[in-house]
């Protein structure tokens, strides 16, 4: 996965995501469904072929896509 690919909610997410807030903390904070933050998920684990929450963080962080400071 790079930058590119990745859209600007998926970016949104992933940050959420690797703050340790679970999908229904994700909806709240972005101000839309459950459904759709579990789509996003789905999506960014497609893009990546990682299908772990965690690896999905640490694969970001190595990759440059969020860093430590943001979290």
């Amino acid at each position: 996965m790079e930058a590119q690919d990745v859209s600007e909610r998926e970016m949104e997410v992933l940050l959420l995501i690797a703050k340790g807030m679970i999908p229904r903390e994700i909806a709240r904070a972005l101000m839309i469904s459950e459904k759709t933050v579990r789509n996003h998920i789905g999506s960014i684990y497609r893009k990546i072929g990682i299908y772990d929450r965690a690896q999905v963080v640490v694969y970001a962080v190595k990759k440059g896509l969020i860093t430590v400071q943001e979290l």
